[in-house]
């Protein structure tokens, strides 16, 4: 959704190097990545912790007054950010013993819940999904030491990396550039095969279509097979329906040249000259050298 934000003059000054992904709104965030349903779900739940939060204020000792305070500032720090993993856990923590102890403090231990034999439902429900975050978060450490490897130079670690995690975006990612540091077409293959994977987990990710159309025309401009030049015109083509995005009609304009198609080309190099930022010639170059040839 930035894209549509996004002018020509943002894209002279900063970029799409660094393209920001969360909405600074925890609200926002949640109905952008989870629709409405999850929006009103959300604010219900900050509601009911927002509530116990207000309660533990009133008649607590100085820990638990001190655990509300931080509960309900933290609330509404969200406002203007988005939820951060390493810190959201703790937060919910505390929320969720707020929540289950909305009238006693945190030094009584008798309990008003009725004994009952399905209490023990949910306590065997949450018991299972903890056990199964914590398998996922073993897998995940695992994964980013094998990822700190593949940085490095180690194409087999980025590898094993996804085979841990093959749901995570940056670890594909990886794993194609490790697979064309020595540019061959079956690296190159192997690349495509990972950023076509990545767009299973996240289809429309900006920074993942770029890096298929790139290994894209690295193929096409390897092999000159004409279904992979067409394939790699239709990545570049479809990319420069972003109006401002000096990469991807920079490289429309090389895929346009290498299937030999002037006029988009031309047409693709000059809108990335007005896009260029301050000192890049690449695209200017490009359009001299297009036209030089046309001549």
């Amino acid at each position: 959704a930035l894209a549509d934000g996004v002018s020509a003059a943002y894209e002279r000054d900063y970029g799409r190097a660094v393209t920001p992904d969360r909405a600074h709104n925890v609200l926002v965030d949640v109905a952008v990545s989870g629709g409405l349903l999850a929006l009103v779900a959300y604010i219900a739940v900050l509601a009911l912790v927002l509530w116990g939060a207000w309660r533990w204020l009133r008649d607590r000792g100085p820990i638990e007054v001190g655990i509300a305070a931080a509960v309900i500032a933290y609330a509404a720090q969200q406002m203007f950010l988005f939820p951060v993993a390493v810190i959201d856990p703790i937060w919910w923590a505390l929320a969720g013993v707020i929540v289950a102890r909305p009238t006693r403090g945190l030094v009584e231990t008798s309990s008003g819940w009725p004994r009952s034999r399905f209490v023990r439902v949910p306590q065997v429900v949450a018991v299972s999904l903890a056990l199964l975050i914590g398998a996922v978060g073993v897998l995940g450490v695992a994964a980013d030491r094998l990822a700190k490897s593949a940085v490095n130079g180690s194409a087999e670690s980025a590898e094993r990396a996804v085979t841990l995690r093959p749901d995570v975006v940056r670890y594909r990612l990886l794993a194609a550039s490790a697979a064309t540091r020595t540019p061959t077409i079956v690296g190159i293959e192997a690349a495509l095969a990972h950023t076509e994977a990545a767009l299973d987990v996240s289809p429309n990710d900006p920074i993942v279509l770029l890096a298929d159309a790139d290994y894209a025309f690295m193929l096409a401009r390897s092999t000159g097979e004409p279904a992979d030049v067409e394939a790699a015109l239709t990545r570049w083509s479809e990319l420069a329906a972003d109006v401002n995005c000096y990469r991807c009609h920079l490289g429309l304009g090389y895929a346009a040249a290498l299937a030999d198609d002037a006029p988009t080309a031309r047409r693709g190099f000059g809108r990335a000259v007005e896009l260029a930022p301050a000192g890049d010639r690449e695209a200017q170059e490009a359009l001299d050298r297009l036209i030089e040839l046309s001549s």
